[in-house]
């Protein structure tokens, strides 16, 4: 078999691997509210870490999670509108001394925990504040809307890591994650995402998408799906 249909095969799998995680159920909006004028809400993302990613990070591999949090307000007869986003940043790696998953966020330094607990951790937003009600309109629909992006990295993207989580670089750009000057060794990098995502180590992104709202007397009333 030629390598350009080699090529082809491992293009057809990747794409039924990624099937997998879109199917189910995924994720949880709930108390959806106002909290000392602020609109918060708590958010949880079901079966975050498969276990081959368990097994991943076990063997050193060091994956870069994002939430990116937008609140859209709906428009009749115009584009919908970002009223306003916030996004969270984190980093998890696996410290084999202490047989424990390290957490590194921006406003915290790293955090051993089980595996129980980095799951909760890297899965719930809590409490999540995210806009005063004030900038909000009496008579508007509102929806939240949560994209969570999970990256696998290595050593060599230290630097680049460093930037995302000081919030110097807005998005982890594969290009800096994986970049490489001799075209074999962007070949291999090529070939090594694909075993990534065949193995289930690989980019995941889900994005969610809350039940309609709107403000009432300062309270946050859902709207019947229809």
């Amino acid at each position: 078999m030629n390598h350009k249909g080699t090529y082809y095969i491992f293009a057809i799998l990747l794409v039924f691997s990624s099937l997998g995680f879109s199917n189910g159920k995924k994720y949880g909006f709930e108390n959806i509210g106002v909290e000392e004028g602020v609109l918060i809400f708590d958010f949880e993302l079901f079966d975050l870490f498969s276990e081959d990613i368990i097994r991943g990070l076990r063997k050193g591999m060091t994956a870069a999670i994002e939430y990116q949090v937008q609140l859209w307000e709906e428009r009749r007869h115009w584009f919908d509108r970002v009223v306003a986003e916030k996004s969270i940043r984190m980093k998890v790696g696996y410290d084999s001394w202490e047989q424990s998953f390290i957490l590194t966020r921006p406003e915290e330094g790293p955090v051993l925990l089980s595996e129980s607990h980095i799951q909760d951790r890297c899965s719930r937003l809590d409490g999540f504040h995210l806009v005063d009600l004030n900038q909000l309109k009496a008579k508007g629909r509102y929806t939240l809307v949560v994209k969570m992006i999970l990256q696998p990295l290595s050593v060599d993207n230290y630097e680049e890591i460093k930037r995302w989580l000081a919030g110097e670089v807005q998005e982890l750009n594969p290009r800096n994650l994986k970049s490489t000057e001799s075209p074999d060794e962007k070949a291999g990098d090529w070939l090594l995402g694909l075993v990534l995502n065949l193995t289930g180590f690989g980019d995941r992104a889900i994005t969610a998408e809350s039940p309609a709202f709107h403000i009432e007397n300062g309270s946050v009333v859902l709207e019947e799906e229809e």
